[in-house]
Order: structure tokens, then sequence, then C-alpha cells
């Protein structure tokens, strides 16, 4: 009996051991921070990540339920309270709150310095991204709130490696962000929906309105203008088809490959009676 629990636990041994390396393996559907930061590849890919959500399809549509033109038919989606008054630390409704792109910029910027870079330019434009893209982040939950220096505070919340910031002071920090970390006016990556000077001025613009900073607001503007970069569509309606998708009047777009990414709000808004949900629906005011 003895031998035989002997070579049973020798046989448990030599199988875990054969294991270990069929089951500690990288995954195949996500970037592994220990075979990855190597290259410039590497890092615009993790840049990439930052841009996935930055831009919600969805809540921009909902949005209109904010507002005297638009009913949130379906309460638990979160948008009727923002429309009808009845918003409250209570009953929140619908959440912009979501640090997860803020984490992911973060990543960015604490590992980026790991990479050695060949093409002029691109590190500081892929920091000038992530930088762009977490305070626009910011600026979407805008209020007094606290700001993450940095990712340790999510991993190790008892090290307080954070300070609260008053809406005005908040309101300052990210003047001085967009101002610190202008895009240039024409990216080294080449993609329409890469945020450029124009849309991070843009941003500046409409944070500054935020706040009735009309100055800033009106030196942001100027800003764009004097960029000669955009320019109104003479045709409105060109804005709202594919053959628009290149237009000098947009700024900033969020253009996704109709393969991987759907958009399931357009169905939400349809008619009942064909085949649609109502979720957003037209006042009488409209």
């Amino acid at each position: 009996m003895k031998r035989l629990s002997t070579y049973l636990l020798a046989g448990i041994a030599l199988l875990s051991a054969s294991c270990s390396d069929f089951l500690d393996t990288a995954p195949k559907d996500a970037l592994s921070p220990a075979t990855t930061w190597k290259t410039e590849t590497d890092a615009e890919s993790f840049v990439v990540g930052c841009y996935n959500g930055l831009l919600d399809p969805s809540s921009i549509l909902y949005l209109d339920c904010g507002s005297d033109i638009g009913y949130n038919n379906f309460s638990w989606e979160g948008w009727r309270p923002w429309g009808d008054g009845s918003l409250s630390s209570g009953n929140t409704g619908a959440s912009f709150y979501d640090f997860a792109i803020i984490r992911r910029c973060n990543t960015v910027l604490e590992n980026i310095d790991n990479v050695e870079f060949t093409t002029a330019g691109k590190k500081e434009e892929l920091i000038a991204e992530a930088k762009a893209i977490r305070a626009y982040r910011y600026f979407i939950m805008t209020g007094g709130m606290a700001v993450y220096l940095s990712s340790v505070l999510i991993l190790r919340p008892k090290k307080h490696r954070y300070r609260v910031i008053r809406k005005r002071k908040y309101a300052n920090r990210l003047h001085r962000t967009w101002t610190m970390h202008l895009q240039p006016s024409t990216p080294l990556r080449q993609h329409a929906d890469v945020l450029t000077k124009g849309a991070v001025l843009a941003t500046k613009m409409r944070e500054a309105l935020y706040y009735g900073d009309w100055q800033k607001a009106k030196d942001a503007a100027q800003a764009i203008i004097d960029l000669k970069q955009y320019e109104l569509d003479s045709d409105y309606e060109n804005l709202f088809k594919l053959s628009g998708i290149d237009s000098k009047e947009i700024i900033l777009a969020d253009q996704r490959l109709e393969s991987v990414f759907g958009l399931g709000v357009i169905g939400q808004m349809y008619n009942n009676d064909d085949a649609g949900w109502s979720s957003i629906v037209p006042t009488q005011n409209l």
C-alpha cells in the first residue's frame, strides 16, 4: 500500500509538471504585460485601446431624453430622471462615471518609457493622445471628484494617492491640461477618429463654455478657425450619410467597422409597429 501511494504521488507530481507549460499560456485575445511594451506597435495598440468607448453613440442619442424634445419610455434605461427633474443622489439614472478608459491611459503613461522608438515624434504623439483622452474622460465626469494621479490608487486604495478638487479648481486644471498636451494638426497616425489639435481645442472650448469662461472659449474657437482645416459642409444633409464620412465639418468622429461594432440603439428608437422598442420617443414640443 505504501508503494502504491508513492507511485500515485509521483504520478501526480509528473502530471502537474507536464501540464504547467500547457496551462500557463499568454492570453490569445488580449495584450499581456509580460510580453508587450517592447515595440512601437505594442505602444500604439495600447493607445488604440484607450479610444474604445471614448465616444458612446448610444448615450449621444439618449441625451435627447434629458431635454424637452425626447422622452425615455423605459425607466430602467436610466435617462428618464434626466428629463423629468427627478435626478438626485438617490436617483442618479444613467451614469457617465467609468474609470476604465482612464485606467488604460494611465497604463500607457506608466509603461511607454519601456519602448524604444525609431520613428521621430511618435512617442510624444502617443503620450499626447493618452493624456488628451484621459482629460476628456475627466471632462465627461466634470465635478468635484477624485483625480487619479496613477493607477496605484486602483490597486492599493489605502495609499490615498489622490486629491479631491472643487468644480472651479477642476476646471482650471482641465484648462491647463488641454493647453499642455495639444496634438499636432496632422497626426502621425492617419485616422479620422484620432484626437488631433482641432479635437482637443474643440473640447477645451466646450469645457470653457460649461464654466462660463467666455474668453477662453472664444480663444479656443479662434484657434480652431486659424488651423484652416475645417469648414461648414455646403450640404447639411451630407453629414448624416456615409458619403459625408470625410466631411471637413467633422472635427472628431467615432468611426467603427460595421462587421465588428453594431449600433443596436437604432432598433431601440424604432416604433413598436416597426419591430422597435420605442425607447426614445419625441415629445409634443419637438
